[in-house]
């Protein structure tokens, strides 16, 4: 009572592909505002009452860069895709950065059952406070090599703060920021439309001039830039403002990313290696993303994913899990990168496959040298540091429907065993 239900997980596409709506949600929360996140947490499904305690109906505009979805004559139905989320999120109290310090705490362990030493995470104000909490604790044993999100890009520059500002345990990694939404609120953003969807062609949510601005301030005052692009239209806008960043920025080395880059046009792979961008891709969205791609972007589905013409191309190629929506495992993650299949276990352009060895330095010695850390992480060497772990099966020339289910049964992280499951 007096309270949010707050939640998430839910994907449209596992009920045929409708969106769900607030009376839906009504017949099993009351009179108790909630709001649960899409499983890519680019959309928000709320009831009728916090619909009302976010001031959103009929009259309410749509916010640049968000859409409210809306059924007869206008009413909300109860879902908020992309910026139309913080509509509902400035009704709601804000978790404080003790309930996030805790909650670090158990999926630290979690990522050290995986054996993960350290991870790259977008991160707000109050992340950051609960993750220095921690440090100032002794209690992180994880890297975070953090990005401060787009609305704090003022803030950051004021002070001075730069990509590497930090210790080995805590890091700033630059300035995240977003130009599109996802595949499966079908936000993200293409040049041509969606399949069967008219002129649907996705949210552009950050874009043009106002992404290229930003892109200058950032890399002339020393922030890297980790943009969110997922459709090719979506890519093509990162790219061309990473290119400017370049130029605001000549000799630096920021190390720039395109985050997710799912589809990508032939020629942007070109462009990927002439503005020195890397690719960080999620190979675990493979398998449920596939059937989405082949219906959502039909022909184009092909360029989803192209992790090898990307190698081939000498553009720099990294790997993550984007947890919370996928988990934290990098098994499955190298899995999917060498088996590329999809959910009903069919393949999936193999054309674009890797091999072992490859996919596993992208979830490592890759994702060191873009933290600025190739020197002492990444690998096993003489003057490294003593994070590593001990699989509890072999990954390397083995059938790789063996790679799924392997975990850690020792994580050191540096030089401190974090695990151990004997």
């Amino acid at each position: 009572e007096g309270g949010w239900v707050r939640g998430g997980g839910w994907d449209r596409h596992l009920w045929g592909g409708r969106f769900p709506t607030a009376r839906e949600l009504d017949g099993v929360t009351g009179a108790c505002p909630a709001a649960l996140e899409s499983r890519d947490y680019h959309a928000l499904w709320v009831n009728s009452a916090a619909l009302r305690a976010s001031r959103v109906g009929r009259e309410t505009a749509d916010p640049p860069g968000g859409a409210i979805r809306r059924g007869e004559g206008g009413e909300p139905t109860g879902v908020l895709l992309e910026r139309a989320v913080e509509l509902a999120e400035a009704a709601m109290a804000p978790v404080e950065p003790e309930t996030l310090a805790a909650a670090m705490v158990e999926a630290q362990s979690i990522a050290h059952r995986w054996g993960i030493a350290a991870v790259h995470s977008l991160e707000d104000a109050r992340a950051l406070e609960a993750w220095q909490r921690l440090r100032s604790a002794d209690r992180l044993r994880l890297r975070v090599w953090a990005t401060v999100p787009h609305e704090a890009l003022d803030g950051a520059l004021a002070v001075g703060l730069r990509t590497g500002f930090g210790d080995e345990w805590l890091s700033i990694a630059g300035v995240k920021l977003f130009t599109d939404g996802a595949l499966g609120p079908l936000t993200a953003w293409m040049f041509e439309p969606y399949e069967g969807e008219a002129d649907h062609r996705g949210i552009p949510v950050l874009g043009g001039e106002e992404l290229r601005e930003a892109a200058r301030r950032a890399a002339a005052g020393g922030l890297a830039l980790h943009i969110h692009a997922i459709g090719d239209r979506a890519v093509a806008e990162a790219l061309g403002a990473i290119a400017v960043a370049r130029w605001a920025a000549p000799g630096a080395d920021l190390r720039h990313r395109v985050e997710h880059a799912q589809c990508i046009r032939a020629e942007d792979v070109a462009r990927f290696a002439e503005v020195g961008a890397v690719a960080s891709m999620q190979p675990c969205h493979i398998a449920g993303d596939a059937a989405a791609a082949d219906r959502h972007w039909g022909a184009r589905a092909r360029r989803a994913y192209p992790f090898r013409e990307l190698r081939e191309a000498g553009v720099r190629v990294v790997f993550g899990s984007d947890a919370p929506i996928e988990s934290f495992d990098p098994f499955v993650g190298i899995h999917a990168a060498v088996a590329r299949r999809s959910a009903a276990g069919e393949g999936w352009h193999p054309e674009h496959a890797l091999r072992v060895e490859e996919a596993v330095r992208a979830y490592t010695a890759e994702a060191a040298w873009c933290a600025h850390d190739e020197a002492r992480r990444g690998r096993i060497a003489p003057g490294c540091a003593a994070d590593l772990t001990v699989l509890s099966r072999p990954i390397f020339d083995v059938d790789p429907s063996r790679i799924p289910g392997t975990a850690s049964d020792l994580t050191v992280v540096g030089g401190e065993v974090v695990h151990r499951a004997f």
